[in-house]
């Protein structure tokens, strides 16, 4: 993280130690101004306010120390860049669940740019791919929403616990691959994904 908290060496210590020094540590977290301050700057250049910064950097905070403490995090990145790896990962599953609650409303769209046979098309698409990811297992659909977004090979293997960059490529190459098997050999799901 940034120096004005600790170094990452002194961080992990802290958090994977007794109740005391683990609590000072995540009060540091909680507390870094500069920290918050690039959480919220994340959060609202990409659609969210400033309460949702604020829930964005709790909800980290609290996965982060999560996974320091169960020797998730493997050291092919910084841990700011752990951090940050998971604050994407949260606004982009908060931002997934809001778009899949949404009710298709036609007077939303203009008639003359898609019609509503192609609004329909894409919608199957996707809830198409959705079904399939949630058959994958936990871990591919994590690496795969994470590639999909275009994160870091360091990133993919931080979050998802894998060695390093050349493991989380292989192991998102292994998931694609997956999903494509699932998808073609469930006649429904293959038709609705246009393939």
């Amino acid at each position: 993280m940034d120096e004005q908290i600790s170094s990452d060496e002194e961080l992990i210590k802290d958090l994977q130690g007794d109740v005391t020094a683990r609590k000072a540590a995540l009060r540091q977290l909680f507390t870094e101004p500069a920290l918050r301050k690039q959480v919220i700057g994340y959060i609202r250049s990409h659609g969210g306010a400033t309460e949702d910064g604020e829930d964005a950097m709790q909800e980290a905070i609290l996965i982060f120390d999560k996974n320091i403490r169960a020797n998730r995090f493997q050291g092919t990145s910084s841990l700011q860049g752990y951090f940050f790896g998971i604050v994407k990962w949260w606004w982009y599953s908060k931002q997934r669940s809001r778009v899949n609650h949404l009710e298709f409303q036609p007077e939303m769209y203009d008639a003359h740019e898609e019609s509503h046979e192609d609004l329909l098309i894409t919608e199957e698409r996707k809830s198409a791919i959705r079904k399939a990811l949630e058959q994958i297992g936990e871990r591919c659909k994590t690496i795969l929403t994470l590639w999909g977004q275009n994160e870091s090979m360091e990133i993919i293997a931080d979050v998802a616990g894998l060695r390093d960059r050349i493991a989380a490529k292989k192991e998102a190459y292994r998931c694609r691959e997956r999903i494509s098997a699932f998808i073609k050999s469930n006649p429904n799901l293959r038709e609705q994904a246009g393939l």
